[in-house]
C-alpha cells in the first residue's frame, strides 16, 4: 500500500504512521490539502484514515426560504455574489 507513483510507501511515510497510531486511539487526524494535486483542481491523499479537507471558491448562489413561526417567509442565501 502506498502512493501510485511509488514515491513513498505508507509504511515509510511518517505522517501516515503517526496518524494511524492516533486513529487507533480514537483521535481523528485532519490533513489540509494544498494546491499541488496530481491534476488541475484536484487533491489526493492515500492514507484512508486521514480526513483531507480543502478550501475552494464558488461562483454560485444558493437560495432557500425559511418559514418562520409567525407565518412570515424569509429568503436566505449561504453565498452572496459580489456585483
Amino acid at each position: 500500500m502506498g502512493y501510485p507513483d511509488g514515491s513513498l510507501e505508507l509504511t515509510s511515510d511518517p505522517f501516515a504512521i503517526g496518524s494511524f497510531h492516533a486513529i487507533e486511539k480514537g483521535i481523528l487526524t485532519v490533513n489540509a490539502a494544498g494546491n499541488t494535486g496530481p491534476d488541475f483542481s484536484s487533491i489526493q491523499n492515500y492514507a484512508p484514515w486521514i480526513l483531507t479537507v480543502a478550501a475552494s471558491d464558488i461562483d454560485r448562489k444558493f437560495v432557500d426560504k425559511l418559514f418562520l413561526k409567525n407565518d412570515a417567509t424569509l429568503v436566505v442565501s449561504i453565498y452572496v455574489l459580489s456585483s
